[in-house]
């Protein structure tokens, strides 16, 4: 007998390490139940809850394992109606740039650029142009303000 438990295909472009910022169209696989909130798990739920090493295929049907940690950063396809409220620049242990913004406000406490990236998340939310997406703070080198 085969247990099968469906997942969400969830289409995104995949920047990775070493690529000089070649976007890749995968399609991960999200549950379909949140374990924080009613609805399916999201994008940034299931990179912060992923193990090591994640099964993802390609839109031209190629299937691997991906180690997580090689991830620069995951771009959602749906744009994003949110405004920036701050801009940065990022940039990345392989000399990869990326400009992008803040777009969550937070609690006024915590509301410095630093507090954003010492958050423990390992995934946090920019605005790049105008979709969201997850950089992998453990790939980060530096963090301007601009």
């Amino acid at each position: 007998m085969e247990l099968k438990i469906k997942k969400l295909e969830t289409h995104v472009d995949l920047v990775m390490k070493n690529t000089g910022g070649e976007k890749t169209d995968v399609i991960f696989y999200l549950s379909r139940f949140s374990q924080y909130h009613s609805g399916p798990e999201t994008i940034q739920e299931f990179l912060n809850r992923a193990p090591r090493f994640i099964p993802v295929r390609r839109t031209d049907g190629e299937f691997f394992i991906l180690g997580v940690d090689n991830i620069l950063f995951v771009q959602e396809r749906e744009v994003e109606p949110a405004t920036r409220i701050r801009n940065l620049r990022v940039l990345f242990l392989d000399g990869e740039k990326l400009e992008a913004g803040m777009f969550e406000h937070l609690p006024e406490q915590y509301s410095r650029t630093l507090d954003f990236f010492n958050t423990k998340d390992t995934f946090l939310p920019l605005l790049f142009k105008k979709t969201k997406i997850y950089v992998n703070t453990t790939n980060i080198v530096k963090v301007y303000e601009l």
